[in-house]
């Protein structure tokens, strides 16, 4: 900002900038921050007028207002923390368990991870022959549903957001 103007906030999300004078070709630049509080998309209005606009003096008003949109997003990190067989050698026709843990990990500018989706493809020589489970470790589930039935294709797994999930032979959802 120009040394001949003054910024204040005017009430909650708003702010105002006042200039005595500015010059024909002159421009003045207003930084103004703001923190995003909520997922979605924010569109961000700012307007422009002098005492010549508001006395019907400016030639050309149209491009007195501007916006511009931002998409207030998360960022994630989710992992596949481990994927163990028990047991880990089977004769043929044996049954196994697979378990699958994911996490959603913390840390600094990391938050909830939405709609995860979580694939997993039994081998060729293998076929499912059970009920899928799903057991939350940590952090909050809505609903829980597994889909897979004995010998089927298994559908994509949906795991709550900010869960840690422990997930056996087929993929689950959880919303």
């Amino acid at each position: 900002m120009g040394t001949s103007g003054a910024c204040r906030r005017v009430a909650g999300r708003h702010t105002g900038c006042t200039f005595p004078v500015i010059p024909a070709g002159e421009t003045r630049t207003i930084t103004i921050t703001g923190l995003g509080v909520a997922k979605g998309t924010a569109t961000n209005s700012v307007s422009v007028s002098s005492d010549e606009s508001l006395l019907g003096f400016e030639p050309v008003s149209v491009n007195n207002t501007a916006n511009e949109t931002t998409t207030v997003c998360t960022r994630a990190d989710v992992e596949v923390v481990s994927k163990v067989a028990t047991p880990p050698t089977i004769n043929l026709r044996d049954p196994v368990t697979y378990t699958v843990t994911i996490r959603n990990n913390a840390g600094p500018g990391l938050s909830e991870a939405d709609d995860v989706v979580v694939s997993d493809s039994l081998p060729p020589n293998m076929r499912l022959t059970g009920t899928s489970s799903l057991a939350v470790v940590s952090g909050p589930v809505t609903t829980n549903s597994c889909t897979g039935a004995a010998g089927a294709v298994l559908s994509p797994a949906r795991w709550v957001p900010s869960a840690a999930a422990a997930w056996s032979r087929s993929r689950c959802r959880s919303r």
